[in-house]
């Protein structure tokens, strides 16, 4: 059997996301006994030559001869040419890991839904066009044979949005597989990797993510005004610049907290798990979430975790994090506050993230994945 396993962020230089869950979900996909092949395609890269070679070499990665700019075109407006036309290797199945593209294909064709938010919840997206995950959706509710969620929070905003949109009852061809948590977060970490950052001498909160409205990142720097006299944290923050970049340094500024907020932009994976080990708490207020994987990444490194009581974070986090009320600045401080303050807090809560963690694996998520693949096949 072989599946085409299409994801341009598959191909992207930067590892984070969509484009994290598409290598980790491929590789535990080779682990599975008698697995299908997956061939992943992408329609371009922004990779080296010799970057790109590399990874084909080791993952089989096939670019599409179409080109960047017209395949999204001519596979929106005419569902063609089917992706399959692509590639040497004959393709028993087409799976599409997000929606970002309305993929043209012949065969049975599967797709995994990571959030549909720009539909849903357009004031956190604006910086995406939604008409392109509309596009992608008609044509995944006319001929997707499965929708795989990565949770259930996901799953029942897209059967409802489907039979409010469409007037088409998809749930029986909904599977929610979760994600996993890297086994790398469970290990110690390379300390020596953040000799690269301008890190605070003090202890300090870390916070991940685009700094975008949804991120809620200028909530987290107005809680930190509200208690920088009770502690002496900094404030650490990962991701790249968004669409209210400029807001959120500007709070920094008015409160006057240039020497406590630390912005490091993209870090890498190994960065990232000696910031979430040596973080004394990590705070993740999203407005809104298809997973939150993030929060379970920080449990698996003992990190305690304070995050939403909206959207799927509750779901994910699992009773293992303290939840506030993200558009509650006053809430969210006192309890950030309490969790640093409280050593028995603290330490019920790395406890409990890290059993959290475990339940979140790859393996699972590989195995139910190619049980989805084995049955659509047959």
């Amino acid at each position: 059997m072989n599946i085409a396993f299409f994801a341009n962020q598959f191909a992207q230089a930067q590892g984070h996301g969509i484009a994290r869950f598409t290598h980790n979900l491929f590789s535990a996909v080779q682990e599975v006994p008698n697995t299908p092949r997956l061939i992943p395609v992408a329609t371009w890269s922004e990779r080296s030559p010799e970057d790109l070679a590399q990874l084909q070499a080791k993952t089989g990665l096939k670019i599409l001869p179409w080109g960047r700019k017209i395949t999204p075109l001519l596979w929106s407006q005419f569902n063609f040419p089917p992706l399959e036309w692509g590639l040497k290797s004959p393709v028993d199945l087409v799976h599409s890991q997000s929606l970002g593209y309305a993929v043209a294909t012949q065969k049975p064709f599967l797709i995994t839904i990571h959030d549909i938010g720009p539909l849903t919840h357009p004031q956190f997206f604006t910086d995406k066009p939604s008409w392109i995950l509309r596009k992608s959706l008609d044509r995944a509710v006319k001929q997707a044979r499965i929708f795989i969620c990565v949770s259930q929070t996901t799953a029942n905003a897209l059967t409802e949005y489907v039979h409010k949109t469409y007037q088409k009852d998809i749930s029986a061809k909904v599977r929610v597989i979760l994600e996993g948590v890297s086994s790398h977060f469970f290990e110690e970490p390379n300390f020596s990797a953040l000799n690269s950052l301008s890190m605070p001498k003090a202890p300090f909160i870390l916070a991940a993510g685009a700094i975008s409205p949804r991120k809620n990142l200028a909530r987290v720097v107005q809680a930190l005004n509200l208690i920088k006299n009770k502690t002496n944290h900094h404030l650490v923050t990962v991701g790249g610049s968004g669409w209210d970049d400029a807001e959120v340094k500007d709070l920094v500024a008015k409160y006057q907290l240039q020497d406590r907020v630390h912005f490091m932009g993209y870090v890498s994976d190994e960065q990232l798990r000696a910031l979430y080990r040596q973080a004394e708490l990590f705070v993740y207020p999203s407005l809104f979430e298809g997973f939150g994987l993030t929060i379970l990444e920080a449990m698996a490194s003992g990190c305690p975790v304070v995050t939403s009581n909206l959207s799927c974070l509750p779901e994910i986090a699992g009773g293992a994090a303290a939840l506030v009320d993200p558009y509650n600045e006053q809430a969210l401080a006192e309890t950030m506050l309490h969790v640093l303050e409280n050593e028995i807090v603290r330490k019920e809560l790395v406890a409990k993230g890290l059993q959290r963690a475990q339940d979140f694996t790859w393996k699972a998520c590989a195995e139910q994945t190619v049980e989805v693949y084995k049955n659509l096949v047959i």
